[in-house]
């Protein structure tokens, strides 16, 4: 989730003003070795791939001719499709799993947000309700079929909520949690996310402190805290139970953290060689414990035999994003110039170190997602003022 708000940030701020249609076309590197091809756009300035899966299944978000954010479906048969609304003017495609499952959130006529299922054999949006209130986001769904988010209650909180075919959509909140966010779930439906809780200062004002949890089907929920001043969001669970995600502290310094139930919480810091200067994120952890994360400086790779590694370091006026990652190594992202008016691919490996991919000829490129069988998608400017989806094919 921590991803896509980061892409999405940067995105924006480099294309924000765009706003005509995109074009079909294919570019080879001189040597031949990776060939760039676009997905296409919904006819508007913005498209970009937030994941895919192994069988070449694609989920983004992109505008659509009249400027509206819609999430769309990919893949080599059928193309495009736009997953289209409830109604309403916006919808986000936020997973998707290997059976090409994808989860979001759409609109209705009221403007409310409404989580929704979509299959690409149907090609229907599945309304999951609320808990009560209005809206209702699945941030994430996992191999079983199961999706987790968040949704209102009738008394206006947010819970987070697990959804299941049969079992339909359950609290899986406390009843003293408030806003409430459920951002990822394991194929073992562990649920990871943040809750917050009020106090009453002296003023008799409402003092609020954010804490993680991770739910278990069988065990119920247990909060990640470190102490009464930091402020704990988990993002990500991986298959063995470990999280990762943000700590706060109150000086709004951001470290980025590993916990399991064995070694409890650990922060990624520095070494005596690396200087994590700034706020440090986390973006994602894998099935082998690896965490992926961004600094000031740049992007890191951690895990506890080996520790910390910088991917880049940028030259001077540049600064660098890693968004993903896969089992090989090969790890994405976008490294912008100092005024964001130009980027171009982050491709690196411990092996090989930083690598280069081909663009559409235009000043903004980003690789969002690699997947294992080594397909790199992405966003690429053909112009100055359109960013189309991509796939990077190695031949």
């Amino acid at each position: 989730m921590y991803r896509l708000i980061v892409l999405f940030f940067l995105l924006l701020a480099v294309l924000g003003g765009c706003s005509d249609g995109g074009s079909n076309r294919t570019v080879q590197t001189g040597e031949g070795e990776w060939t760039i091809t676009s997905l296409g756009t919904l006819g508007g300035a913005l498209t970009f791939v937030v994941d895919a899966n192994e069988e070449g299944q694609v989920i983004g978000i992109a505008t659509n001719a009249e400027g509206r954010m819609n999430g769309f479906y990919w893949d080599s048969e059928r193309g495009m499709i736009n997953l289209g609304t409830f109604g309403g003017e916006e919808s986000f495609a936020l997973d998707i799993n290997e059976q090409g499952t994808v989860v979001g959130y759409a609109t209705d006529e009221l403007g409310n947000r409404r989580a929704f299922v979509w299959t690409p054999e149907t090609k229907e949006k599945v309304d999951l309700g609320t808990l009560g209130g209005d809206d209702s986001i699945a941030y994430t769904i996992n191999e079983a079929g199961q999706v987790a988010g968040s949704s209102e209650l009738a008394t206006g909180e947010e819970h987070p909520f697990v959804w299941e075919s049969e079992a339909g959509m359950f609290d899986i909140g406390d009843e003293d949690m408030r806003e409430c966010v459920a951002y990822d779930i394991n194929d073992n439906g562990q649920v990871v996310g943040r809750y917050e809780t009020y106090d009453v200062d002296e003023f008799g004002g409402f003092v609020g402190t954010k804490f993680g949890f991770v739910w278990d089907p069988e065990e119920g929920m247990t909060s990640i805290e470190v102490d009464a001043d930091t402020d704990v969001s988990p993002l990500q669970i991986n298959a063995s139970g470990q999280i990762t995600g943000v700590v706060t502290d109150s000086s709004d310094t951001s470290m980025a953290f590993v916990y399991d139930a064995s070694s409890g919480m650990t922060l990624i810091e520095e070494t005596e060689t690396t200087d994590l200067e700034g706020d440090v994120a986390a973006i994602r952890i894998d099935d082998d414990g690896q965490v992926l994360g961004v600094y000031k400086g740049g992007s890191f790779v951690w895990n506890r035999e080996q520790g910390l590694t910088t991917i880049h370091t940028p030259e001077d006026g540049e600064f660098s994003v890693a968004l993903d990652n896969n089992s090989t190594g090969l790890i994405v992202g976008a490294t912008y110039s100092e005024d964001m008016a130009s980027s171009s691919v982050l491709l690196w490996s411990e092996d090989e170190g930083a690598m280069e991919l081909p663009d559409l000829g235009g000043v903004f490129v980003v690789a969002t997602v690699v997947t294992d069988s080594g397909r790199i998608y992405g966003g690429a400017s053909a112009s100055e003022d359109v960013l189309e989806a991509v796939v990077w094919v190695k031949e």
